[in-house]
Order: C-alpha cells, then sequence, then structure tokens
C-alpha cells in the first residue's frame, strides 16, 4: 500500500511543481526567491508530522486498546525488539513521506539556485542542510510518537500528547 500513496502522491506533486517552476520561469524569468515552493514545503511538513504522531503514537496504543499487548508480551522476544518490530512500519511510511519532501526540496534547489552556474557560491549547503533536516527529523518525530505512545493509555491523549511535544 505504501508504493500506491508513493505513486498517488508523488505524480501529481512533481506535476505541480514542474508547472509551478515552468510558469516561474516563463513570467518572471528565473528569480533567486521562490517563495511558492516554500509554501509548498511548509505545509508538506505539517502533512508528514501530523501523519507521523498519528501512527507513531497509535502504534502501541492500539495494542493496549485491543487488548493483544498482553499477549505479544509473553512472547520470547525483549521490550525493544518488540518496539523496534513495531516501529518498523512506522520506518516505511517515514521513507516514503521522505521522498515526497526530498521531491519538493529539489525543485525548490533548482528554481533558487539553478540558473547560478558558475559562480562561486555556497548553495551546494542548502541541499545538503535540507536533506539532513529530512534525513533527522523524520525518523526523530517517529521515535518520540512511539515513546508517547508506550507512555500514555489512550489513543487520544497519545495522538494530542505527540502532537503538542512536536510542535
Amino acid at each position: 500500500y505504501l508504493v500506491r500513496i508513493l505513486v498517488a502522491v508523488e505524480l501529481p506533486l512533481l506535476a505541480l511543481c514542474l508547472f509551478t517552476y515552468v510558469s516561474l520561469g516563463t513570467h518572471y524569468g528565473y528569480r533567486n526567491n521562490v517563495e511558492e515552493y516554500s509554501v509548498i514545503l511548509l505545509l508538506l511538513w505539517g502533512l508528514v508530522l501530523l501523519v507521523l504522531c498519528v501512527q507513531g503514537a497509535n502504534t502501541i496504543v492500539s495494542e493496549r486498546v485491543h487488548q493483544t499487548l498482553e499477549v505479544l508480551l509473553t512472547t520470547p522476544m525483549t521490550g525493544a525488539e518488540i518496539v523496534r518490530q513495531k516501529a518498523a512500519a512506522l520506518r516505511r511510511l517515514g521513507w516514503v513521506l521522505s521522498v515526497f519532501l526530498l521531491t519538493v526540496t529539489g525543485v525548490e534547489f533548482l528554481a533558487e539556485y539553478g540558473n547560478q552556474r558558475g559562480q562561486e557560491s555556497d548553495h551546494w549547503l542548502y541541499g545538503v542542510c535540507s536533506i539532513l533536516s529530512v534525513g533527522i527529523y523524520v525518523p526523530m518525530v517517529s521515535w518520540v510518537s512511539v515513546w508517547i505512545g508506550l507512555k500514555t493509555r489512550t489513543r487520544f491523549r497519545a495522538i494530542i500528547t505527540s502532537l503538542v511535544v512536536i510542535v
């Protein structure tokens, strides 16, 4: 199902980014300050954080709500191994959501700095920092949400607490 989500969201997102890239180039010339991508990226980060918080908070709480946590704890696995395996689905979801963020970041990087080839600058640092922010924040949000889901008893409290902590 993650591949279907990836294709269903990535194609329209890529089309929107490329349409914006072409329309900005024809109407304004290639300018150095492209705010439209920042707005798209901000909205996308908000949605990604919301999805990760909800899914992460629900990983352990759903076991508690369905009363299967006690059965899961009787298996001959350590607690860390149980949490790691429950968070594996969240890790795969994080990879898919990271593709969306990196797509918009890549197109924004091309729009901002694509016309400045041959000039001495440190624009590559923006790209590296953007990739690192996706690589750090997506797993961090996932694990913080899972940790909060471990500590809380109800689904609603876990989701709200993880959203508040992340914000």
